[in-house]
């Protein structure tokens, strides 16, 4: 855990990501009864931006892999 989001984001590690972004979709859809207060940021952050990306395509919950679609894709943006 970080201060810093942003820090405590890269630092994980792909089985990390993918839990962390699992327990968000989890409680984004009220299936966590037992968030910690060091973990509402990080929980908001990804929850938001699952929203975000099923708004472009990708079913709710899912964590982008890297294959097949990738993230510029979902979000419409340049490379």
């Amino acid at each position: 855990r970080s201060a810093h989001l942003e820090y405590a984001i890269n630092q994980m590690d792909p089985a990390s990501f993918g839990e962390a972004w699992d327990r968000a979709t989890a409680w984004g859809r009220g299936n966590v009864s037992d968030p910690s207060v060091a973990e509402m940021p990080l929980l908001r952050a990804f929850w938001a931006i699952a929203v975000a990306f099923q708004r472009r395509g990708l079913p709710l919950g899912e964590c982008p892999s890297g294959e097949g679609r990738d993230v510029f894709d979902l979000i419409g943006a340049e490379r």
